[in-house]
């Protein structure tokens, strides 16, 4: 279960290019998902592509407490299923 995951497109004219694909449950209105939570996650998802292979290491977590809010933002994150019910859900796009 994921609100997002960077990989690379393994077919098609976009062959190893990078591609970002985020959770539509998150197509919510800004009272529930605020912008600043969708920036943040796609912040996250970009730093895979500038450290791809590298996982969550602890280089990837100090370029990732680098966002402004960055904890605040991982908790909203962690417990957003919690808030809306959406346990067990994972639709991407």
């Amino acid at each position: 279960n994921a609100w997002a995951y960077w990989s690379m497109r393994t077919s098609g004219k976009a062959a190893g290019r990078p591609v970002i694909r985020v959770n539509v449950l998150l197509r919510a209105a800004r009272t529930q998902v605020p912008d600043e939570v969708l920036s943040y996650l796609i912040f996250h998802e970009m730093l895979h592509d500038l450290l791809p292979g590298q996982g969550h290491d602890a280089e990837f977590r100090r370029l990732e407490a680098m966002w402004p809010n960055s904890a605040a933002l991982d908790l909203t994150l962690d417990t957003l299923h919690e808030q809306f019910d959406m346990l067990g859900s994972a639709a991407f796009q």
